[in-house]
């Protein structure tokens, strides 16, 4: 529910002009969260485990994505900050 009330279009910490990207959105959406009382991490993923989670998107090989993850519970989530897409990573214990 927290999600989907959070609009992270704008980057707090660009400067005007300067290229947005995926590591922008996940340092933004990890702020907010903090900022609302909420631990969440930041990650970086790699295409072939982010092509097989994600459903929203696709990266080329031989890249990197930055993305957030959250522990709810025993489980973990990770987020897709652009699309606000939550998947299903694993069950801790």
């Amino acid at each position: 529910q927290w999600l989907n009330n959070i609009d992270i279009a704008v980057i707090r910490f660009q400067a005007p002009g300067t290229k947005v990207d995926c590591d922008d959105y996940a340092l933004e959406l990890q702020h907010k969260a903090m900022s609302d009382g909420y631990i969440m991490s930041f990650e970086v993923i790699y295409p072939d485990e982010y092509n097989k989670l994600f459903k929203n998107g696709r990266l080329p090989p031989n890249s990197i994505h930055a993305i957030n993850s959250v522990v709810i519970g025993n489980d973990v989530y990770y987020i897709e900050p652009q699309t606000h897409e939550i998947v299903y990573v694993a069950h801790l214990d």
